[in-house]
């Protein structure tokens, strides 16, 4: 079983410097809440810089680990390891964004819609 999963993290526009994208490692060292609560912070044990594609854009100079506030999350993507995402996730990955727009009222091509995976 692996250590850890790894997430594309869609940040809304405007919260903070730096990538709308990061893909984050959930792995032993990282946090999210287990009870329902009013906030859903979440804590990546180490993230990078990321296109809307989910490919690692960069490196940052230290590695290092994020707390994400909540409010800041536009959506969450889970994904395979950067750049070995199988078919299987390709198509579920398709099906969540066909979900994602339809229910947010948007067109297929509309600019606020979810990255498209390759």
């Amino acid at each position: 079983m692996p250590d850890a999963g790894f997430v594309l993290i869609h940040r809304k526009p405007g919260t903070d410097e730096g990538s709308q994208f990061l893909v984050g490692k959930f792995g032993r060292a990282s946090w999210a809440p287990q009870t329902p609560a009013s906030s859903r912070d979440i804590y990546f044990e180490e993230v990078w810089p990321a296109d809307a594609h989910g490919r690692i854009s960069n490196e940052f100079a230290v590695r290092r680990g994020v707390w994400i506030d909540s409010t800041q999350i536009d959506a969450l993507f889970f994904m395979d390891p950067p750049a070995t995402q199988s078919p299987f996730h390709q198509r579920i990955n398709l099906l969540m964004r066909e979900g994602w727009r339809r229910a947010r009222g948007q067109s297929a091509h509309s600019p606020a819609s979810p990255p498209e995976h390759e």
